[in-house]
Formats: structure tokens, C-alpha cells, sequence
């Protein structure tokens, strides 16, 4: 208990209080969540009780509103640090919470980033100041680079340098000067080194006594943050060759990497901008995969002739219609072209001009067969995460001729997307089977194949996964000596009462009656 942070949540709105709770527990794995309640007065007696570490209030609370659960707590000269929440922007709350010392005061709908930023905060300095238990300091050493890691994703995301003031407590390498981003993007690769590893152990030694800040961004992003000489107007040369062995020696251990580099940024105010160049520049590399370091320099400026109002749809749609493969490999080939006709445009314009033509051609087919509502699904990651050109096209050609595939066994009656359903539940009666898992199986969005599945079946789907799982039970109850519990584990059931329940509405026994009959039968 000594190394956990205790905390008190208090809010009349449930939501509010279910979430807060969730982002605390995230957040910090050494939280202590002691209560959360929905009135002062439950507040107040947690306190009183508990002596927690933190408490986060709300102001307008039934019973008794928080800045008067705060005042009681100070008669009773409580330990707890409080922050505090409300939906009143009045600076006369605000006034009042200051002068009873609490630490933060937040307005609904709460900044997320901020309220992390102070939370962690709050508890960095609890444990400061218990300096007892060998446990606190590793407590406190988690604590602090996770406030690191928070202070650096928000410079990243232009909401840090505001609040720099606030963070001097942090063990920085970097100052509020000049300064560039790096960004190590990593590509998926059988075997390759996981993205910690390879921070811990060639990124960070790297940059190791400059002034630099390297962290883990994101699961496939490293980013390493250093200052420049001031007057610099680009990277200096022998951090640039840095970041060309950094990526040399991940390769040579396996690892897909890009280098995206942005500009110098005057101050951390603007350093957000030279992460969002260096991004911009590594959406480049589907043009040329071999380039050491993407910087600003590859970034396309002249605009492209190409627009939306040049696509021509329908010799595509005929294509798609007819279900002539060869036909749409020909148009998406020349779709490329015309996207190319200005070298090297942004990738975001062919991304962007890719999605459009997938969204507007499934419409205008529907247009053409409105008692049918055929659509597959797809999400903008699925291009954007390719790395080559070829790979885009490839994905667009996949995408069309399975579109064209789905219509023709609509058309012919084929239940080959029906076949491939049921298989699917079949195989995976025992987990928590949703309509969208088996939707995702066939390539239909799932409100179409809900009404696919029961046009085709005659039988809804909720309905048919229910009788599958009946009926996979009493084989497992006929076949097998086996507890009713697993019975029930193995088509699906989390508990035995829902099982049983279902069972019995289907068949008229409980399993353990179905199960005791046959064998009375044998």
C-alpha cells in the first residue's frame, strides 16, 4: 500500500465517474482507486475515512457541492490534494477553489491531455515527498518518465510549450530552444526487433550525451527531439549522419525503418511543425524507397491537374458489372498514370484521390441497384500504411475485383458467402461471436450481411449463431462425460446460468436433464 497513490473520484454523472476511473487506472498502474461516489457527502466520509492522496471533485455535486467538501476536509487538516472539476466557467469558482489549495482546476468537457498532465503531476510529487520505502523510488522513477514521455507527446502535438513552465521538475536533456524532430518510422517484418528494444538499445545510445530526448511515440514510431546550434536553418550534418546509422544498424538487426527528418524549429512552441514535416516527408518513401533521410526537401510543391472532376467512372463500373478482371487492371493502371502526371505529388493526394474513387464508385453502383445495398468495407490505414506505389495499386485492383466478385454471387444465387459464414461460426462457437466478426470474414459491412444472411437463410443471424450453439452442446452432452460448465465455456457461454437458460427456452431441459436422459437412453 505504501507505494500505491490513492485516489477519490467524485461525480454525480455515472459516465464521468466510469471514465475518470478508466484513465486513472491507465494511466498509473500504482493508482488506488479508494472510492468513487456520486455525492459530497459520500465524498467527504471517504475522506475522512481514507485520507486519500488525491481527490478529483466535482464542484456541482447533490448533498453538498465540492468546494464545500474541500473547505471541511481543510478544518479537518486532511492531507489530500485536490483537483477539481466544473462545468461553471464563473471566475468566482475558480477564485474560491485557489484559495482552499487546490492544486488544478479543470471545465467540463475536460482537456484530456492537460488532465493527465496534472494528475501525473500530483502523484510525481506525492511520492517525492513520502521518501520512505525503497518501492517509492521505483514508484517515482515510473512516474517521472511517464510524465516525460506525456510533456514530449505533447510538444509533438503543439500543446507542450505553453505549459513548459510547469514541467521544469522533469529530467530533460533538451532545452526550450532550437530544435529538430527525427521520427523512425518501423514497418512490419517477421522476427524483426521489437520497437523498445531498439530504442533502449541503439537510439538512445545513439544521442547519449547530447542534448537530446528520444522516446517511444507510438508502436511503430521513435522519435528523437535534439537542439540545434542556434542560427542553424537545417540539421547539422553529424547528427544527420547519426540518424543514418541508427537506421543502419536496425536493419542490420532485422528492422524495416524510415528516417523522416523536419525543419528547425525556433522554440518548442513550434516544434510540432517540425514533427509534422518530418511525418510529411516520410510519406515520401513510396516514391524512392532507398533515400538515407526524408526531409522537406523531397516534399512535392506544384500542384497536381489531376481532380476529382477528371475521373471518369464508368469504365470502371462497367468493368466491375461484368466482372472482366483483366478490365479493371487496366483502369486502375491508368488511374495511377493521370494520378501521376506531376512527379512525385503528396502521397496524401493519391491516398486521398484513391479513397474517393473506392467510395464513389460503390455508390454509384448502388445508384444503379438500389434494392441492393452491396458494400464492402475498408478503412483509410489499409492504403495509407503501404510503402510503395505498387503496393497502392495492387490494394485497389484487390478491392475492385472482390467488389466485383461479391455482385456476381448475388447475381448467381452462389451461396459461396454463405458457405464461408456458417464455417466461420462453426469454427469459433466458443468465443464472444459477433455479426461483425463473421461480416469481417466475407468482406460485407455488417449491417449488409445481417440482411444478407437472412435473405439467404431465411433465419436472422442472432437466431442461427443461438441454435448453433444449442446444437453443438448437445453433441458435446451426447458424445462426451463432460461438466455442464465446459459445455457451456465451449459453445460461448461466459456463465453457467446464461447457458442453461438458453438451453432450456430451446429444448425444454436443462443440460444437466438432457445430459442425465441420454444417459438413461443408452
Amino acid at each position: 500500500m505504501n507505494e500505491k497513490v490513492t485516489i477519490l473520484i467524485a461525480d454525480d454523472e455515472r459516465s464521468i465517474r466510469t471514465g475518470l476511473k478508466a484513465i486513472v487506472e491507465r494511466l498509473l498502474e500504482q493508482a488506488l482507486v479508494v472510492g468513487c461516489v456520486d455525492t459530497g457527502v459520500k465524498a467527504l466520509d471517504i475522506l475522512t475515512r481514507y485520507k486519500p492522496d488525491i481527490a478529483i471533485l466535482d464542484i456541482n455535486m447533490p448533498e453538498m457541492d465540492g468546494l464545500e467538501v474541500i473547505r471541511r476536509a481543510g478544518e479537518q487538516a486532511l492531507p489530500t490534494r485536490f483537483l477539481i472539476l466544473s462545468g461553471y466557467e464563473e471566475f468566482a469558482y475558480a477564485q474560491k477553489a485557489i484559495r482552499y489549495g487546490v492544486k488544478s482546476y479543470f471545465l467540463k468537457p475536460l482537456d484530456m491531455e492537460e488532465f493527465r498532465a496534472a494528475l501525473l503531476q500530483q502523484c510525481q510529487e506525492v511520492l517525492a515527498g513520502r521518501k520512505s520505502a525503497p518501492s517509492d523510488t521505483a514508484t517515482l522513477a515510473r512516474l517521472v518518465e511517464s510524465s516525460r514521455v506525456l510533456f514530449l507527446n505533447r510538444l509533438l502535438g503543439s500543446r507542450g510549450g505553453s505549459n513548459a513552465a510547469a514541467m521544469e521538475s522533469l529530467p530533460l536533456n533538451i532545452a526550450n530552444g532550437p530544435n529538430c524532430v527525427a521520427v523512425f518510422l518501423l514497418g512490419r517484418a517477421p522476427g524483426a526487433p521489437a520497437a523498445a528494444a531498439l530504442l533502449r538499445e541503439v537510439v538512445a545510445p545513439a544521442f547519449f550525451g547530447l542534448s537530446a530526448e528520444c522516446w517511444l511515440h507510438e508502436d511503430d514510431q521513435i522519435v528523437a527531439l535534439f537542439n540545434v546550434p542556434a542560427g542553424s536553418t537545417a540539421c547539422p550534418a553529424d547528427l544527420r549522419a547519426r540518424l543514418v546509422q541508427c537506421a543502419g544498424e536496425m536493419r542490420r538487426r532485422g528492422a524495416r525503418v524510415d528516417v523522416g527528418l523536419g525543419d528547425v524549429a525556433p522554440d518548442w512552441n513550434q516544434t510540432c511543425h517540425s514533427f509534422s514535416l518530418a511525418q510529411e516527408a516520410l510519406t515520401y518513401r513510396i516514391y524512392s524507397p532507398d533515400i538515407d533521410v526524408y526531409d522537406p526537401g523531397v516534399i512535392t510543391q506544384q500542384r497536381s491537374a489531376f481532380s476529382r472532376d477528371s475521373i471518369d467512372f464508368a469504365p470502371l463500373i462497367d468493368a466491375i458489372l461484368e466482372h472482366d478482371a483483366e478490365g479493371i487492371r487496366t483502369y486502375c493502371d491508368a488511374f495511377f498514370q493521370a494520378l501521376l502526371y506531376v512527379k512525385m505529388p503528396p502521397p496524401s493526394f493519391v491516398v486521398g484521390m484513391c479513397m474517393y474513387l473506392v467510395l464513389n464508385t460503390q455508390k454509384q453502383i448502388q445508384e444503379r441497384q438500389p434494392d441492393r445495398k452491396l458494400e464492402l468495407e475498408f478503412s483509410y490505414d489499409e492504403l495509407n500504411d503501404y510503402d510503395s506505389l505498387d503496393g497502392m495499386r495492387g490494394w485497389l485492383y484487390d478491392f475492385f475485383a472482390r467488389y466485383s466478385e461479391l455482385i456476381r454471387d448475388t447475381d448467381t444465387g452462389d451461396n459461396r458467402l454463405i458457405r464461408t459464414a456458417k464455417e466461420y461460426i462453426r469454427d469459433h462457437l466458443s468465443s464472444n461471436l459477433k455479426a461483425r466478426d463473421v461480416a469481417a470474414q466475407v468482406n460485407l459491412s455488417e449491417a449488409y450481411f445481417t440482411i444478407y444472411f437472412k435473405e439467404k437463410t431465411g433465419v436472422n443471424f442472432r437466431d442461427y449463431l443461438l441454435h448453433a450453439r444449442i446444437e453443438q452442446a448437445k453433441r458435446l452432452l451426447r458424445s462426451q462425460n463432460v461438466n455442464v460448465s465446459e459445455v457451456a465455456y465451449r459453445t460461448g457461454y461466459q456463465d453457467y446460468r446464461s447457458f442453461s437458460r438458453a438451453f432450456k427456452h430451446e429444448t425444454g431441459l436443462t443440460p444437466s436433464e438432457y445430459q442425465n436422459r441420454q444417459k438413461g437412453e443408452k
